[in-house]
């Protein structure tokens, strides 16, 4: 490169160098960091105004350049949940399977409560055939504070008073609790249905106050089931003696100290968890009788709901009403 080019072109880069304040301002101006330099592009910051880590409370925020920004209003998407329909399904902590069995001797003097029943159709409830040792009378099902007449009592046929073998009865009412939901009719367990070893519910009603008195369900119970052997054994260790035999027509459940039915409880219904159904239970017994109550090793003994399937389904085609109420 020749002398005079050298020179020419260093002139140059000097010149332009020398007149860039000029493109921008009319005054003189220094490169620095955008941050550095105030939002009108004027002067240097000198102050650290927005520079400074402030020793305070930190923001949520990490990023040096987040801010804390309010979100925009956007419609609620919760989801509610969309209960299933049908019998058996449980909504709450509660046992919704549960009426009451009631009895006078004439309309003259005040029922009296007998036993528990559950509804397995909306005219149709179910109940232990020993609460009906009396002949006469009148009998009413009670539930959220309606009353309703029964029709017709039907007794298994080989009830047997004295052992309680065969110890179910199905009630038709007079007419049909129209306000009962479909969640209050109880699942009945197909033939052959054989039940498996897990916990079950049970609810026992208010001892505290008198016969003559109304009773309500003050405790919900939940029990293992006990398998027959095991019970028979354990039966055979209380007054009954290594000699008794326990009828197929019951199951177990139980064993709990201070956790069982009683006196009273009789004809309530025994519910369990239907298996691959989240939140559905079918009824599997019926309370009938037991060794004391609540005692440790010693099960309460319950119907066995599902050998009786065919009576119940008879009882509802002769009487003209739908089984599906308490199909699953």
């Amino acid at each position: 490169m020749s002398l005079q080019h050298f020179l020419t072109s260093q002139f140059s880069f000097l010149f332009l160098v020398l007149n860039v304040p000029r493109i921008f301002s009319s005054t003189n101006c220094t490169c620095v960091p955008y941050y550095q330099c105030s939002e009108d592009m004027e002067k240097v910051l000198i102050d650290g105004n927005e520079l400074l880590d402030v020793r305070g409370f930190k923001s949520h925020c990490k990023g040096y350049f987040d801010v804390c920004c309010v979100l925009p209003k956007t419609q609620n998407t919760t989801i509610v949940p969309n209960f299933k329909k049908g019998c058996g399904y449980k909504k709450r902590d509660d046992y919704p399977w549960l009426a009451t069995l009631y009895f006078q001797e004439d309309i003259a003097t005040k029922p009296i409560p007998r036993c528990g029943v559950s509804f397995i159709h909306k005219q149709v409830v179910l109940t232990a055939a020993h609460c009906f040792n009396v002949n006469h009378g009148l009998w009413t099902i009670q539930i959220d504070d309606t009353t309703i007449n029964t029709k017709t009592i039907k007794k298994h046929s080989k009830f047997n008073p004295l052992t309680l073998h065969n110890d179910i009865s199905v009630i038709i009412l007079e007419e049909p609790f129209d306000a009962i939901t479909p969640e209050q009719i109880i699942c009945i367990p197909p033939p052959g249905f054989v039940p498996k070893p897990g916990r079950c519910l049970v609810g026992s009603f208010d001892k505290t106050n008198s016969i003559e008195e109304d009773i309500k369900i003050v405790e919900l119970i939940d029990l293992p089931i006990v398998d027959n052997k095991k019970c028979l054994k354990s039966l055979r260790q209380t007054r009954l003696g290594e000699f008794f035999q326990l009828h197929h027509s019951f199951i177990c459940a139980g064993g709990e100290d201070h956790k069982d039915t009683c006196h009273g409880d009789g004809g309530s219904p025994l519910v369990c968890p239907i298996s691959d159904q989240p939140g559905r239970y079918h009824q599997i017994g019926i309370v009938s009788w037991g060794i004391g109550c609540g005692e440790l090793n010693t099960p309460g003994v319950y119907v066995n709901v599902a050998i009786f399937r065919e009576f119940i389904d008879k009882v509802m085609i002769d009487n003209g009403f739908d089984m599906n109420s308490y199909k699953y």
